[in-house]
């Protein structure tokens, strides 16, 4: 069986590092699959990509963030 993943992701946060404040703004967004062996319940593969972008603004300044991960994970 075939399991649909979805998941979206939004945040923002404030830090402050050596007398100065960044705010970093986060958006993600992952989708993928769970393929299940029906016989034994057993997750046999799970595969999802995840796209993040985002910013980080330091004494006015914006730094944009961009990452992209793709994972694949064989159960033996």
């Amino acid at each position: 069986a075939n399991i649909g993943l979805f998941s979206k992701l939004e945040g923002n946060n404030s830090i402050e590092s050596q007398g100065m404040q960044m705010d970093v703004v986060i958006s993600a967004k992952t989708e993928g699959e769970i393929l299940v062996d029906t016989k034994s319940s057993l997750v046999k593969k799970r595969s999802s990509v995840m796209d993040l972008s985002g910013s980080i603004e330091v004494m006015g300044q914006s730094v944009p963030i961009t990452s992209k991960a793709i994972v694949n994970i064989d159960y033996f």
